[in-house]
């Protein structure tokens, strides 16, 4: 599996999801948090400190959430 002629792409993306995914996972704000340019905002609006305040909430309500 990979992308031909590719491959430390492929790599370096399947690192990242991994990274994000043990973040979320283990509920580590931070480790998720990184993988978000500083001025990530979405469409209507919600920004890294919203997203912030939203996902420990939801942590907070789902303490077993896992992807």
């Amino acid at each position: 599996m990979g992308c031909p002629g590719n491959e430390q792409s492929f790599k370096e993306v399947t690192e990242v999801l991994i990274d994000a995914q043990k973040a979320w996972n283990n509920h580590q704000i931070d480790g998720l948090m990184k993988h978000y340019a500083l001025n990530f905002t979405t469409k209507d609006g919600m920004n890294l400190d919203k997203i912030r305040k939203n996902l420990n909430e939801f942590w907070l309500e789902y303490p077993d959430a896992k992807i």
